[in-house]
């Protein structure tokens, strides 16, 4: 597992004792994970093993405002295709067989109001929206993203495996985009916390290419012990 220097954001000891559902989250609106299951499975339709993943993806959203009045905004981009095909006799069960897999993308940003009362979303191209998170309420905002997303991928595991399911720690200016900036350190204590709630088996790993998290299905084990590694049990 790899090591991370926490230099000046947090103690190890405040790292390790966050992410334990004791931050309550806020109240949230949006689609049941139920709804997000019902839309996966109409977008993937009967679409076959050529048709490769969903192009654009999809994007389910959710909105709660926090304690200082802002606003902020989860999303959560999917994309559906059929699994490669496999011999029936190496299939134990074929009336619970999940033929399906999915790759999802987890991220939230804040909304924030003009002195003109207009509202709009500061930086829009993607890359920026979360530096826009008032870090003040991390601890609540983060328990309410986990809160809403877990939820969805346990809903969704009943008819899709997990393939990848992306996590990216926005930088600060002064910051690379990686696992160790100030967001990367944070996410990690939650998501070693957290992370048992998730039904299905996965893994945590560092994706170096995108500079954050990526929760793959089922459990792995080898390659370099140095790498970040975090099974859910």
């Amino acid at each position: 597992m790899k090591i991370l220097r926490f230099k000046d954001f947090l103690t190890e000891q405040i790292l390790n004792e966050i992410g334990d559902a004791s931050a309550k989250p806020f109240k949230v609106k949006g689609p049941k994970p139920s709804q997000v299951l019902k839309d996966m499975v109409k977008a993937q339709g009967d679409r076959t093993n050529a048709d490769g993943w969903l192009d654009p993806d999809e994007v389910s959203t959710w909105s709660f405002s926090g304690d200082k009045g802002t606003d902020y905004t989860i999303e959560i981009a999917w994309t559906t295709k059929k699994k490669m095909g496999k011999p029936r006799r190496f299939i134990k069960n074929p009336e619970t067989y999940r033929r399906y897999e999915f790759r999802m993308n987890i991220g939230f940003y804040a909304k924030v109001k003009p002195k003109t009362g207009t509202e709009f979303e500061i930086n829009l191209d993607g890359d920026d929206k979360e530096r826009t998170t008032n870090l003040g309420e991390q601890y609540r905002i983060l328990a309410t993203v986990i809160d809403t997303a877990i939820p969805v991928i346990n809903e969704i595991t009943k008819t899709f495996t997990i393939a990848d399911i992306y996590i990216i720690p926005k930088a600060d200016r002064d910051e690379q985009e990686n696992v160790n900036n100030k967001r990367g350190r944070f996410y990690l204590a939650y998501l070693k916390k957290q992370l048992k709630k998730i039904k299905d088996p996965v893994t945590v790993e560092e994706d170096k290419f995108h500079g954050g998290f990526v929760i793959r299905g089922g459990h792995i084990h080898g390659g370099n012990p140095k790498n970040l590694q975090i099974r859910n049990n």
